[in-house]
């Protein structure tokens, strides 16, 4: 004999609407820098990662550029330095040696003033000679000053002042340096998704402004699916519903998915709310099975309702206006058969409702049952093992 057991399940109403496959993910990638593309990394068509290079723009004259700037930038950190590390020990010897020489011609002069001065008294040194003599002194007090504070200022270094000037110069730098590395590197586009080169918008050669479109990438794994539900409908939808999908392009086949938002806002015309469900995408030969643009119809089942016993259609004996299942009260190689009376509810599927004495799991006969009798002994030839009626378990 040929058994299945006895299920419960909660059954609830189901409708089916047209939708459409399309990219979870789908952008028109661009040019970050202007320039003229030197080099095209991809094929339409083909799969690429997150960060993968599509093309790379000529960048000879931005290296140039910051070739420069990288120069500079040690030009002022040795300027930085120069000035941190203050005066050198020659310096503040050799500042030293002109205050003393200041000195000395000081004292000569002074000493020259005073003997222009008693030769005048005397009436030997005209009144000429005794104005150079004290003008002499004059001159060698204002560079012995000088020299004095030349000697101040080596001794005590740069200035502060002048100290965060050369540092700012030398962050200015830093920032030009980083500005044009950056530059640099944007010149090689990359993928900013998983996901496959839908379109090449521009080829080798051509000159991209900033924000120029390069190629068109779309992710299909998982995919996505919208559609199209009326307001009756809608309203005992949830995301995270399960959804049976069937593809107009892959009869036969159906792939399970789960709603993902529900759009609350109405298409004006139709009255009808974009409902978005997401789909694993399986890959064969390196081909997704499900691609953007297909059609394809969507099964919801809503409203569940209270939890029922069903039989297969097959484990029905009907006679005399009766319905009768034959159970096996048996272990898993046979036993012995006796007839269960029921009643009969509505059908789901290949599956009866039913209401009688008999509890889930119990095996029921559903071939050969024409010719059973009450107590008679049956082997199991075949446990099936069938999909329940559409619904919560």
């Amino acid at each position: 004999m040929v058994v299945a057991e006895v299920v419960e399940s909660s059954v609830g109403q189901g409708r089916r609407f047209l939708a459409e496959l399309s990219a979870l993910r789908h952008a028109r990638v661009g040019s970050e820098v202007e320039g003229r593309i030197a080099e095209r990394l991809v094929e339409d068509g083909d799969f690429v990662e997150e960060g993968t290079p599509l093309a790379r723009l000529d960048d000879r004259a931005i290296k140039i550029e910051l070739k420069a700037a990288r120069a500079e930038l040690g030009l002022r950190q040795h300027e930085l330095e120069e000035l941190q590390n203050g005066s050198r020990p020659e310096e503040i010897v050799a500042a030293q040696a002109r205050y003393d020489a200041a000195l000395d011609e000081e004292a000569s002069r002074l000493w020259t003033l005073e003997r222009t001065q008693e030769l005048h008294q005397e009436g030997t040194l005209s009144e000429e000679d005794l104005r150079r003599a004290t003008l002499a002194v004059r001159v060698a007090r204002s560079l012995l000053a000088q020299r004095k504070a030349e000697l101040e200022l080596a001794k005590a270094g740069p200035r502060p002042e002048k100290i965060a000037q050369a540092e700012a110069r030398v962050g200015m730098q830093h920032e030009q340096v980083a500005l044009l590395v950056d530059r640099e590197r944007r010149t090689e586009i990359t993928a900013p998704f998983d996901g496959y080169v839908v379109q090449r918008l521009a080829d080798v050669g051509a000159w991209l402004s900033k924000g120029s479109e390069v190629f068109e990438l779309a992710s299909l794994d998982p995919i996505g699916v919208r559609a199209s539900v009326p307001e009756d409908f809608v309203v005992h939808l949830r995301p995270g519903n399960p959804v049976t999908v069937t593809v107009d392009a892959l009869p036969g086949e159906t792939f399970e998915g789960t709603i993902s938002k529900i759009v609350p806002l109405a298409d004006p015309r139709a009255k009808t709310f974009p409902v978005k469900i997401r789909l694993d995408n399986p890959t064969v030969n390196g081909v997704p099975r499900l691609l953007g643009g297909m059609s394809a119809q969507v099964s919801f089942r809503v409203n569940a309702g209270p939890v029922r016993r069903y039989v297969p259609k097959d484990a029905l004996v009907l006679s005399g206006g009766r319905s009768t299942v034959y159970v096996v009260d048996s272990g898993e190689r046979g036993g012995k058969v006796r007839p269960v009376a029921v009643v009969l509810g509505k059908a789901a599927g290949s599956w009866m409702e039913v209401e009688g004495e008999l509890r889930e799991g119990q095996l029921v006969v559903v071939r050969g049952n024409e010719r059973l009798r009450p107590g008679q002994s049956v082997t199991i030839l075949e446990r099936l093992t069938l999909t329940p009626p559409e619904g919560q378990r």
